[in-house]
């Protein structure tokens, strides 16, 4: 396990300095994260942290403002418990990574006594199958859905975590009616919004160095769709490319939403003598790759490698190289940032776990 560095562990003596010899009148907070990271120097993240791991002590206590008091018997008595929403596609193909951030939203709502309403929405995402093309709902939809979400549930909510296919056009005509916002699994321009994401430079780092490292010559970056998400990965994949030399360009980024095109770009990418390697975000799709390589008896991780970017344990079983993402930690991480007073950013670090595919 990491352990806190010296100015995590600095920050939080000087935290319980300051509750054994200051004398706090009834519910006076503690001074805010921003004013604690001019005293110290620190990065609010870093403040964050520690306070959220004091109130786990009970040391300090969050109220749902955002704010953190001294913990005394009745520091929780005057707060109106409300359930944090979770607005997500109907889970089908995409359970495993959703289940995995389900998890930890859940079991930190808990932590903060408070329940979750999951809203799931068939609209937001239809796909019956793997194989399918995924439809979208489109801005205009989004609008009308969560419109109607808040008029039956707005006011029990404290705070709402929204998948990463909910578009910020979407969700920005409500500003005024939602009290805290968490966008998973992207970036967010919303200035009142805090958002969960994957380190997207350290992501495309570790899979083109390994391409590199195990002698692919030609990488290819294909999808069978494209969000927020996958947008924003590819572009940070084209940058670390160009930054280390790797044989990757706009070109090598192809969008295969059919089994027909699947097999052609198949075939096609892997004539010649050089190896090929493709770097697939979406792991339903890398199955659907590995699948087509053993029906053209293309050898695998020999002629052709597939890494996965989702890493959910369908990926062990398939025996998929594949970027490993703590889909809990994103889950808990976000509950964290709906008790936030000021909107903030997280980012989670992915592992690389290599399999049968490279």
């Amino acid at each position: 396990m990491r352990r806190p560095s010296k100015e995590h562990q600095a920050f939080e003596q000087l935290i319980r300095r300051k509750i054994a010899k200051e004398t706090f009148e009834p519910g006076t907070p503690l001074a805010t994260t921003r004013d604690f990271a001019k005293e110290t120097g620190l990065s609010n993240s870093m403040i964050y942290r520690v306070l959220l791991k004091l109130a786990d002590k009970k040391i300090i206590h969050q109220h749902s403002n955002g704010r953190f008091y001294p913990n005394s018997p009745e520091a929780s008595t005057n707060e109106t418990a409300q359930s944090f929403a979770f607005l997500l596609p109907k889970i089908g193909v995409w359970s495993a990574a959703l289940q995995g951030i389900l998890n930890g939203v859940t079991e930190r709502s808990s932590h903060y006594r408070r329940g979750t309403l999951l809203f799931h929405e068939e609209k937001l995402i239809q796909q019956e199958a793997i194989a399918d093309k995924p439809v979208y709902a489109s801005i205009e939809e989004q609008h009308d859905i969560l419109e109607s979400f808040l008029k039956l549930h707005g006011e029990k909510c404290e705070g709402i975590i929204f998948d990463n296919i909910w578009s910020d056009e979407a969700i920005a005509p409500f500003e005024k009616k939602l009290k805290k916002v968490v966008i998973l699994n992207r970036n967010t321009k919303l200035s009142f919004a805090s958002s969960v994401c994957l380190d997207y430079r350290l992501a495309t780092s570790l899979a083109l160095s390994h391409f590199l490292a195990t002698g692919f010559q030609k990488i290819y970056f294909i999808t069978s769709y494209e969000d927020t998400y996958v947008k924003e990965l590819r572009e940070t994949l084209l940058k670390t490319a160009k930054e280390i030399g790797a044989h990757l360009d706009e070109t090598h980024c192809l969008v295969v939403s059919d089994s027909k095109t699947r097999s052609e770009v198949l075939q096609k990418i892997c004539q010649g003598n050089d190896r090929t390697a493709i770097f697939c975000p979406e792991e339903n799709h890398a199955q659907l790759i590995q699948a087509e390589a053993r029906h053209h008896a293309i050898k695998v991780p020999e002629k052709l490698g597939i890494l996965s970017g989702t890493g959910t344990p369908g990926a062990q079983d398939a025996h998929l190289s594949t970027l490993s993402v703590d889909y809990a930690l994103i889950g808990s991480r976000a509950v964290d940032l709906l008790r936030s007073e000021s909107p903030a950013e997280e980012i989670i670090t992915p592992n690389l776990v290599r399999r049968d595919t490279t």
